[in-house]
């Protein structure tokens, strides 16, 4: 994602979401928009036309939420319903947090966990090849998802502690930048 926007409308009473693509991406990865919404399960959202920037596709909310009181309730709403289908790691420069879109196969949308869950069990499961299985364990670097498996040992854990810290404060919690 390249960037997305809650967007209000006080005389309304409506919250809702804008999300921002950068097309360059997706044509890199031949992944048409309208897919990245079925595989994202996004399909309360649409792909909207006449955005001023040629380089980036926007998926707006089709239904905004409403409120009666504060509208931090209806954002809080946005955000747990989607949840699950956009991700983050978190950086250590600014903007420190960087967000995508997970998409999955259809056979498989039912089976999503959300991503801190994700990130413990391929620990956990880690952990125990490495303890009861080391030979195992070399086998899995040195295969074709060595690469993946060398890149989530060295930045998941700090992921998994911001991600957790985030979640139980209600804000966001990241690294400082060094200076």
């Amino acid at each position: 994602m390249e960037r997305f926007e809650v967007l209000h409308s006080p005389a309304t009473k409506e919250v809702w979401l804008n999300v921002y693509l950068n097309k360059h991406d997706l044509d890199r990865l031949n992944i048409p928009a309208s897919r990245i919404l079925s595989q994202a399960e996004l399909q309360d959202f649409d792909i909207t036309s006449g955005y001023s920037a040629p380089d980036l596709v926007c998926f707006q909310q089709r239904t905004p939420e409403s409120y009666a009181g504060d509208p931090a309730e209806a954002l809080a709403q946005v955000i747990q319903k989607r949840r699950n289908r956009i991700w983050e790691t978190v950086k250590t420069a600014s903007p420190y947090r960087k967000a995508y879109i997970y998409c999955t196969p259809p056979a498989e949308q039912s089976k999503r966990l959300p991503q801190m869950v994700s990130i413990y069990l391929l620990m956990f499961f880690l952990g125990s090849v490495t303890r009861y299985s080391p030979g195992d364990f070399e086998d899995f670097l040195d295969s074709k998802y060595g690469p993946f498996f060398d890149t989530f040992i060295s930045e998941s854990p700090m992921q998994f502690l911001y991600l957790m810290a985030s979640d139980i404060l209600g804000r966001e919690v990241s690294k400082p930048a060094i200076i």
